[in-house]
């Protein structure tokens, strides 16, 4: 369990329970059924694997990164498993793919409605849903867009959407 200052939290290879607190916290998952709560603060929050219970980064600027390798965090399978996230990041150890909808873009965090996603070469998103927009490419991310939806990829991650609207 956090303070309400910034904590680090490293997990084991177990199911845990992370509550972060107040603050801009680290939580450090090693494997299992864990189950991430950041409350207030820009909290980050490492996955090395998809077994997760939970993600809920809480009020604020919050971060899901990937730390495994081939991971596809399919983010409609996931449905109900991930709130309060405004950036993804797939660095990990190999090559990690992001796949979702406009409507998860949407329902990822209760404070906006856009999305950035970062990552290397290797990683890459694949859009499910039809009719994403590119809005060039702006502070080293690429800018795609479906109606109310806005996602930020970093330049060195590949996209396959399933249509571009222009």
């Amino acid at each position: 369990r956090g303070t309400p200052g910034d904590d680090v939290l490293t997990g084991t290879s177990a199911a845990e329970r992370f509550e972060a607190g107040d603050g801009n916290d680290r939580m450090i998952g090693r494997g299992g059924a864990d189950e991430f709560l950041g409350e207030a603060g820009d909290d980050y929050m490492r996955v090395c694997d998809l077994d997760f219970e939970s993600v809920d980064g809480g009020v604020g600027n919050d971060t899901l990164a990937l730390g495994g390798s081939g991971l596809n965090l399919n983010l409609t399978d996931m449905a109900g498993k991930i709130s309060g996230i405004e950036t993804i990041r797939l660095f990990g150890t190999g090559d990690n793919t992001l796949t979702l909808t406009a409507a998860d873009v949407l329902n990822l965090s209760d404070t906006s409605n856009t999305l950035k996603v970062n990552g290397n070469e290797g990683d890459r998103i694949v859009g499910l849903s039809r009719g994403w927009g590119d809005g060039g490419i702006h502070d080293g991310f690429h800018t795609f867009f479906n109606d109310a939806a806005v996602l930020l990829v970093g330049v060195n991650v590949t996209t396959d959407f399933a249509s571009f609207s222009g």
